[in-house]
C-alpha cells in the first residue's frame, strides 16, 4: 500500500469521491489478493477489459506514473491524486487554448472569432495550407470548448488518461 498521513488533510471535491467510487469498483472486479491496492498484473486486467486498444507499454507507463511511491502498487490515494491533477491539468490546458483563440481571433465580429485572422495566425504557427473549412472547423471547436468551460464540462479524449477520466464518468454513472 501507500503511504498514508503525507500530508494536512483537504476537503474531497465532489470529483474526488467519483474516483473513489471508480477505485472501489476497479478493486471488486479486478483485484485478486483482497488488499486495498491494485498491482501491475491487477492493473493490466482492468485495462485489457475497459481499453483493449491500448498498447502494453501505456498500460506499464501508466501504472509506474499512478505508483506513485513506487512501492509497485496504486493505492486509492495515487489513483484519486493523480486522476484530479491531470483532470486539473486538462482544464487550464483547455482554458489557456481558448483563451489564445477567442483572444487572438477577434477581429470586427464582436467577439466571434475571425475566420482570416485565425488563418493568418496559424499560417504564423506552421500551418500555412489550411483551408476555410478547416479554419471554420476549428473555430467551432474552439466555441464548443468555450461553451463547455462556461458549464464546467471537461471533457477528454485525446490521450490514455483522458480516456480514463471520461470512463470515470460512465463507470460512476453505471454504479
Amino acid at each position: 500500500g501507500a503511504q498514508s498521513g503525507t500530508g494536512p488533510a483537504r476537503k474531497l471535491e465532489p470529483k474526488d469521491e467519483d474516483l473513489r467510487r471508480q477505485f472501489a469498483q476497479i478493486l471488486r472486479q479486478h483485484n485478486t489478493d483482497g488488499n486495498t491496492s491494485i498491482d501491475l498484473v491487477e492493473f493490466r486486467q482492468w485495462m485489457r477489459k475497459d481499453f483493449p486498444d491500448v498498447p502494453e507499454y501505456q498500460i506499464f507507463d501508466l501504472f509506474h506514473r499512478m505508483d506513485q511511491d513506487g512501492d509497485e502498487e496504486i493505492s486509492e490515494q495515487e489513483f484519486v491524486k493523480v486522476m484530479r491533477d491531470f483532470q486539473e491539468q486538462k482544464r487550464e490546458e483547455k482554458k489557456r487554448m481558448v483563451e489564445y483563440f477567442v483572444g487572438e481571433g477577434k477581429g470586427d465580429k464582436g467577439g466571434k472569432l475571425d475566420d482570416q485572422h485565425l488563418k493568418g495566425k496559424m499560417a504564423e504557427l506552421g500551418w500555412p495550407d489550411l483551408g476555410d473549412d478547416d479554419i471554420r472547423s476549428m473555430i467551432e471547436h474552439a466555441e464548443r470548448e468555450a461553451a463547455k468551460m462556461n458549464k464546467d464540462q471537461s471533457v477528454f479524449d485525446r490521450e490514455l488518461l483522458e480516456r480514463l477520466a471520461k470512463a470515470e464518468d460512465q463507470s460512476v454513472a453505471a454504479s
